[in-house]
């Protein structure tokens, strides 16, 4: 009984995996970051923990909620920065891809 527990935990890890890749891309497709210190202050404090807690923006364990809370604009603009670089040079070797299949 314990190993369908620990398989259903597992396929519910997977897909939220999943979910957040699906995020990261989308939001590495666009041409600036999606969090900027003007959105973050807008936000009421509220919304920057649940925001904070959510592990869309990753953060290392230890790191304490009010650190979290200091750093999450400039994490978020590393990381989108980090997936933005991966989509462009994945972009970039699909077209070289297709330049050389049509030659």
């Amino acid at each position: 009984m314990s190993n369908l527990k620990d398989l259903y935990q597992k396929g519910l890890d997977l897909l939220k995996e999943k979910e957040e890749t699906k995020l990261r891309i989308e939001r590495a497709e666009a041409d600036t970051c999606w969090l900027t210190p003007q959105i973050w202050k807008k936000m009421s404090r509220k919304e920057q923990v649940e925001l904070v807690n959510s592990e869309i923006i990753k953060f290392p364990k230890e790191m304490e909620v009010r650190e979290r809370l200091y750093r999450a604009v400039s994490t978020a603009r590393f990381q989108w920065r980090y997936d933005r670089m991966a989509i462009l040079e994945r972009n970039a070797m699909l077209k070289r891809r297709e330049l050389n299949e049509s030659s």
